[in-house]
């Protein structure tokens, strides 16, 4: 889950999270604006799909999907949003597929969908947990 651009992020939270610290939140949160100081596009988008990753773990969906949004923005200001298909991919394993949805339509390039577009049919075809029902078994 951790390689390439932002690994040493990623690496530096998940050391946070191993050891168990209550503030490891805080700490992900502090490690955020190092994010937002990053200029390079590939760079800070793979740092934010990271982040969100990490946060992910760390069971809080509402940094994990702030942290997304944030490098949907940055490949948003980029000419052929060519970083979509990361967050799109990123989406998907953390299992935001109506997210992943919206990221997909929101893509031009065809090419660049396709990948994306047969991981999101595969984890919606996998069978979810359900809950039983009062009254069934």
């Amino acid at each position: 889950m951790c390689a390439g651009p932002g690994s040493a992020l990623c690496s530096i939270a998940s050391v946070e999270l191993r050891q168990g610290e209550i503030a490891a939140s805080d700490r992900l949160t502090t490690i955020a604006s190092l994010c937002r100081a990053e200029r390079e596009p590939n760079n800070a988008t793979a740092m934010w799909t990271k982040l969100a990753e990490t946060f992910a773990v760390a069971n809080d969906e509402t940094k994990a999907r702030e942290a997304l949004q944030h490098a949907l923005e940055i490949s948003n200001r980029t000419d052929s949003l060519e970083y979509h298909q990361r967050v799109c991919r990123t989406q998907i394993r953390l299992g935001y597929l109506e997210d992943a949805y919206a990221t997909l339509k929101s893509m031009t390039n065809v090419r660049e969908r396709s990948l994306p577009f047969s991981e999101l049919a595969l984890a919606a075809a996998k069978p979810r947990p359900t809950t039983a029902r009062p009254g069934e078994q």
